[in-house]
């Protein structure tokens, strides 16, 4: 993780630097400069939309020198809960606050922990929110620019749309990174990029792949203490 997560930010400064996309191919890519369809927020928004009907969606992260990690983040009927592989953790408003739950080994069951208070709810609800930032990781760069659109696709039994950025900025390194995006709510599907440094010499590469997109009566909530 944390090679992947120092991979992040380095792929950001070359693509600031001037992200160039390749010339198009014979799957109907086309040359760099177009922009995804979603901004940060709008994409925010969409995956807000789809907490009426719930949905839950597993990710697998794998990156230079780590194990391969999965994150699973789900949401129906208020309940929210989060497995990254190392810590599960659920939550749910109720009257006066928040109702946590702990995941029982043993019972395989998530049972009732603390009742957050209400003026507490919100920072505690965040983690959430972090754990599924993958879910926007391609629109952080959406003004940029230079992606280049390779083509429409099927992937995880969404309509996505693949993108290519090419970069090469003397001050920093040179790399590139694959995106898949989520044509009708801009989630990002997949992200695969490497990068060396020229200031250190070091490549380091990264790649995040949705494995399971559920949705409205697909998604069950975990077992749990009622």
């Amino acid at each position: 993780m944390k090679k992947l997560l120092a991979l992040l930010p380095l792929i950001g400064a070359f693509a600031l630097a001037g992200c160039g996309g390749e010339k198009g191919n014979e799957e109907g890519g086309t040359t760099g400069g177009e922009k995804l369809a979603y901004s940060e927020d709008q994409v925010k928004a969409k995956v807000k939309e789809l907490e009426t009907d719930g949905y839950e969606i597993s990710c697998e992260i794998n990156a230079t020198d780590m194990e391969k990690t999965t994150y699973i983040i789900g949401v129906k009927d208020e309940y929210r809960w989060a497995d990254t592989g190392s810590s599960k953790m659920m939550a749910k408003p109720v009257t006066g606050g928040l109702q946590t739950y702990d995941w029982d080994e043993d019972e395989n069951i998530y049972k009732k922990s603390s009742l957050i208070p209400s003026n507490y709810s919100e920072s505690y609800m965040s983690i959430f929110d972090n754990y599924g930032a993958f879910l926007y990781e391609a629109a952080h760069y959406n003004d940029i620019g230079d992606f280049t659109k390779i083509r429409e696709t099927t992937f995880v039994g969404r309509t996505a749309i693949e993108y290519k950025c090419v970069f090469d900025a003397p001050s920093y390194g040179k790399g590139s990174y694959d995106l898949i995006i989520d044509k009708h709510t801009g989630i990002t599907l997949k992200w695969a990029g490497s990068a060396t440094d020229y200031r250190t010499n070091e490549t380091s590469s990264g790649s995040y792949e949705v494995k399971s997109f559920k949705t409205g009566a697909d998604v069950e909530i975990p077992a749990h203490e009622k």
